[in-house]
C-alpha cells in the first residue's frame, strides 16, 4: 500500500502554494482544510499551545496514566476504556484542561462555521488522552459513535510515528498497481507536531504505522463531535437535540 508522508506545510503545497476546496471547506487565521482521500480534513495550529502543553502533559503523566494498570499488548493506553482513573473519556469538562479546549472550540467554530450547516448543534461528546509509549503503536481504526473526530498534539517529536489515514475498504475489490502515484494512492500520512488540532470525519480509519522506538511517550488528546438538530427543529435526517430525549 503506497503511503504518502506530508507535514502541514507540504499539504498547503498541493496546489501551488493554495487551498483550493472545490466541495467546500474553510481557510481561517490558522485553521486551513483540503480534501484528502475524498475526506474533508482540518489542520491548525492552537494558539499558547506551548504554555498549554507545559500544564497538560504532567497532568497526563500524574493523574491519569500513573493511576491506571498498564496491559502487555503493544496498544497505546487510552484514557477513554479504564475507569480506574477519575480522568478518563472527559477531558473536556475538567478545569485542568480548560484552556486546552477553549482554544481547540475557537478553533472548532472556524471549521464548522465554513461549513454553513443548517439547523445545528455541535457537541463535543467525550474527549480522552492517548499515551503511546516505547515498543507500541496505534493501531488502525474509526470511531463510530460521531460524525467528526479531532486529535490535538501535547507531545509529539520527529522521531514519532505520524498520523496515517488509509482509504476506505467498503468498495469492491481494485486490482493492484504496478506502480503508486498521486492518482491512485491509498493511505496519506501526516508529520505532525506539538499544538497541532487535525479535524477529520469519525469514519475515515487511521492510526499510526510504526512502533514508538523512543524513550519519549507520544502524547495526544482526542475527541468525538456530534451534530445534531437544533432545539425546535424537527427533521427525518438529523439526530433531535438531547433535550428531547427521554432516558428509559
Amino acid at each position: 500500500m503506497r503511503r504518502a508522508v506530508k507535514n502541514l506545510v507540504s499539504v498547503y503545497e498541493m496546489y501551488n502554494g493554495k487551498i483550493i476546496n472545490p466541495h467546500g471547506g474553510c481557510t481561517g487565521p490558522h485553521m486551513q482544510t483540503t480534501r484528502i482521500l475524498g475526506s474533508l480534513i482540518g489542520f491548525d495550529v492552537i494558539e499558547k499551545h506551548v504554555d498549554i502543553n507545559k500544564k497538560i502533559v504532567p497532568i497526563i503523566n500524574e493523574k491519569i496514566v500513573a493511576t491506571n494498570i498498564q496491559t502487555q499488548t503493544q496498544h497505546s493506553f487510552t484514557s477513554d476504556k479504564t475507569d480506574i482513573s477519575e480522568i478518563n473519556d472527559n477531558l473536556h469538562t475538567r478545569e485542568e484542561f480548560k484552556d486546552l479546549f477553549f482554544e481547540i472550540e475557537k478553533s472548532l467554530g472556524i471549521f464548522f462555521g465554513k461549513l454553513k450547516h443548517v439547523g445545528v448543534n455541535y457537541f463535543i461528546t467525550k474527549s480522552w488522552a492517548t499515551y503511546t509509549e516505547k515498543n507500541k503503536f496505534i493501531a488502525t481504526h474509526e470511531h463510530v459513535a460521531s460524525q467528526f473526530s479531532f486529535v490535538y498534539y501535547a507531545q509529539i517529536n520527529e522521531d514519532h510515528s505520524p498520523l496515517t489515514f488509509y482509504e476506505n475498504k467498503n468498495r469492491f475489490y481494485l486490482p493492484d498497481s504496478s506502480e503508486w502515484n498521486e492518482e491512485n494512492f491509498q493511505s496519506m500520512s501526516y508529520g505532525c507536531s506539538p499544538g497541532m488540532l487535525i479535524v477529520f470525519p469519525s469514519h475515515v480509519y487511521h492510526g499510526t504505522q510504526k512502533v514508538n522506538k523512543t524513550d519519549v511517550p507520544r502524547i495526544s488528546i482526542s475527541g468525538d463531535i456530534m451534530i445534531t438538530a437544533k432545539p425546535g427543529v424537527v427533521t427525518e435526517s438529523l439526530i433531535p437535540h438531547p433535550s428531547t430525549w427521554r432516558a428509559l
